[in-house]
Order: structure tokens, then sequence, then C-alpha cells
């Protein structure tokens, strides 16, 4: 007979932020300067295609966004109030759904010359990096409700100009009796990321944990700085080639100290999101400068590079991100590498011992 166990999940997203200004005005099949230009545009946020269809599931930012939102107008609180016995009004959240939109790059030159420079740049890094390429497919979206595909043996990477998710939420008011009233709340926001990827977590009521990882990751091509978008296709491969060591030593863990309830959970997911983060931050530093000179030369400020580094390290996910861009200064690229890949915990315990510098150079 086939075991059925509680399960509980929790997910963790890996994000990427960064900065740069700059334009040229002429380009060859190598010379990808005219995406500063192209970045530096004004975002366009329509039209506004479905990105997948709506499926129930937790938003805490939303969540409080919406409680903000009934804070603020007690008008509508006291619309509420009259069809409810009793002055003490509360409210619960029934449910809530959530999918993504978003706006596809209809500039064809745009979306030509971002889909090219994407792919160059994670050629560039796997070369540099033997790792073997994480991607089934790379290509700008211009459909809505794409076919999603990807497997164990690959994900698909979705170009697009802008991302928004959408939400609906259904809220439960009540007052003294069984006299209720539901309010439904619909948002949609831009989500502001440029590059994610998410792994879910599995946790049984037995310890044991589970990982199971989208088929897809999605990149803007926009950003109020362009350095951001240039960024992404570098970021994200590496995420994504070197999840499988952030899954096992959280699997590991695990199973020598078993874990029942979620929050332990997600304080042990929370601290090797920080270490994968301080990982690809170092390589993302050590080896984009001389991709971006190759592909821009030139073109791209250290200064704000290491600005880059300075406004991400106040966010407690990239707390080792300064220690981990030394690191991986100091030792070279690949000895950074296969040392996170061989001995995980090794790089974490090096991480929390490397003391945060004010800057750090990057020439």
């Amino acid at each position: 007979m086939r075991r059925n166990h509680k399960k509980t999940y929790i997910f963790f997203i890996f994000l990427m932020v960064s900065v740069l200004s700059t334009r040229s005005n002429s380009w060859s099949m190598r010379d990808y300067s005219p995406l500063l230009e192209f970045i530096a545009l004004e975002d366009q946020e329509d039209p506004l295609y479905p990105f997948d269809d709506f499926q129930e599931e937790m938003d805490m930012e939303s969540h409080l966004a919406n409680v903000a939102f009934f804070e603020k107008h007690q008008e509508l609180i006291e619309r509420i109030r009259h069809d409810l016995p009793g002055e003490d009004i509360q409210y619960r959240l029934e449910g809530m759904e959530r999918r993504l939109l978003f706006v596809p790059e209809t500039r064809q030159l745009y979306a030509t010359l971002y889909e090219s420079y994407c792919k160059d740049v994670i050629n560039e890094v796997l070369e540099k990096t033997g790792l073997e390429n994480p991607f089934i497919r790379i290509e700008s979206l211009l459909r809505e409700r794409p076919e999603i595909s990807g497997s164990e043996n690959g994900v698909s990477a979705y170009l697009v100009h802008n991302l928004v998710k959408e939400y609906v939420a259904a809220y439960v008011f009540s007052g003294r009796g069984s006299r209720q009233v539901r309010v439904e709340v619909k948002g949609q926001e831009f989500v502001g990321e440029v590059g994610s990827f998410t792994t879910d977590v599995l946790l049984e009521d037995d310890g044991r944990v589970a990982f199971t990882r989208a088929p897809f990751t999605i990149w803007q091509n926009s950003a109020r700085n362009p350095y951001t978008a240039l960024m992404v296709p570098a970021e994200e491969t590496l995420h994504i080639a070197l999840r499988g060591v952030t899954e096992m030593v959280i699997r590991g863990q695990m199973e020598t100290q078993p874990v029942k309830d979620v929050e332990t959970l997600r304080e042990i997911v929370d601290e090797w999101i920080a270490v994968e983060e301080g990982v690809v931050g170092g390589l993302v530093n050590t080896l984009l400068p001389e991709i971006l000179e190759k592909f821009m030369p030139g073109l791209v400020p250290q200064s704000l590079m290491i600005q880059d580094i300075e406004e991400k390290s106040r966010f407690h996910k990239y707390r080792y991100l300064k220690a981990g861009v030394s690191l991986a200064r100091q030792m070279g690229h690949r000895k950074w590498l296969g040392m996170f890949q061989v001995a995980p915990r090794q790089v974490r315990a090096l991480l929390m011992e490397r003391p945060s510098v004010a800057s750090l150079p990057l020439g």
C-alpha cells in the first residue's frame, strides 16, 4: 500500500540586481554596445500577456499590501461594518490565487540583439567554468501561455521586456454572530526581478525533504540600470548549474539533523540561499568584467559594478556577497567554483569568517 505523507511547501527564489550606465551607437556581429541604448529607453508596460493560468499560491508581499490598503481605506471598513452586527470587526484571508503576466519585447532589433547577447554570454561562462549547459532553449517570448518545456535535463529561458504578477485574494469579514462579508481584492504589480529561478522544497511528516525545480526561468531585458539586464545570463546560468550542490547540502543537513517543522527548514534554506548567492556573486564579478570588455570594450565602468555590490549587500540574502567576491578574486574562479562543488560546507565556513570590506577593487 502506498503511504501518504503530509506535505508542506516552502520555496526559495534566487534573484539578481545590479548597476550600469553608458551608451554607444555602432555595432557589429559581436559588438553589443547598442544594448546599452536600448535598455536605457523608457520601459514599456503593454501589451500584457498571461504567462500561465491562476494557481492557488500564497504571496505574503501582496497580502501585506492588501492589509495596508484596508487600514488606509477606513471608509471601506465602515461600509462593511454596517452589514455586520457588533463593533469588533475581524477579517481573515480565505485564499489567494496568483499568475504571471509579461510584456513581450516587440522591437525586433532589441529582441534579437538581447537574445544573441544572452547566448554568447552563456557560452563564455560555460567555457570559462567547464560547467554543462543547463538550458534546453533560450527564446524571446511573444505569445501568451507558452507551452513550457523543461525537464531534469535542462530548463527553458524565456526573454521578455517586463514581468508582472497578478493576484486575486479573498478576505472574510465577521463580527458577532454568524454573518460574514466576503471581499475579493485584485491587484497587479511589476515584479522588479530581472531574473529568477525557483526550487520548491517539500517537507514530509517523516522529516524527509524533496526538491522540485521549475522547468523555466524568465529574464527581463529592461531595468532601471542597463547593467542589471546585462548580468542576467551569467548569474542565472550559474545559479541553475549549481543548484544541485545547494540541494545536496540541504538534504545532507536534513539527514544528519532531522527537521520536523517548516520554520527550521526555512532557516536552513535561507542560510544556503545566502551561501549560493555569495558563491555565484563571486563568480559573476570575477568573470563578467572580461566578458563585457570583449563584447562592449571600454563601456562598463568598474565603479558601477562596485556600487552594485554595495547596494545588494544591504539585503540579508546577500550577507555573504562581499566575502564571496573577495574570495573568488583571491582564489581564481576555477578554484572557488571547484571548492563549492566538492566542499560546500568549507565554503560556508570561509564566507562566515571573511571580514566585510568597504570596497572591492574589480580590476
